[in-house]
C-alpha cells in the first residue's frame, strides 16, 4: 500500500506531565520505594476500585518495571500494573497499613 502524502499530516500535540508531591516536595525513588506495596488485582485478577494517582516507571530486580500509585483511604501504595507479575495481596480494608 502506499500512501501520497496529499493525505499525510502532521499535527502538534501537547502533553502534560503531572508530578506527584508529598509534603510540599517531588516524590523521589527512594519515597516510592518506601511506600507499602500491595496488589492492584483481586484474586479473578480484576483492576481493584481504587483511588488512582499515577503510572511510575521503575525497574525492580528480577520485577515488575511498571506501577500504579494508589491510594486506599488515606494511605498511599504503589501496585504492580502488570498482572502477570502481580504477587502481593490485594488491598481490602482487612490489611490495610495503618
Amino acid at each position: 500500500m502506499q500512501v501520497e502524502t496529499k493525505n499525510a499530516s502532521l499535527d502538534t500535540l501537547s502533553v502534560t506531565i503531572k508530578v506527584l508531591h508529598v509534603s510540599g516536595k517531588q516524590m523521589t525513588q527512594s519515597v516510592f520505594r518506601q511506600l507499602p506495596v500491595a496488589s492492584a488485582f483481586n484474586d479473578s485478577w480484576e483492576l481493584l476500585d481504587l483511588d488512582f494517582w499515577g503510572i511510575v516507571r521503575y525497574q525492580i530486580k528480577n520485577g515488575c518495571s511498571l506501577w500504579a500509585v494508589a491510594s486506599v483511604g488515606e494511605i498511599l501504595y504503589r501496585c504492580e500494573a502488570d498482572p502477570s507479575h502481580a504477587f502481593i495481596m490485594p488491598l481490602t480494608t482487612s490489611n490495610l497499613a495503618h
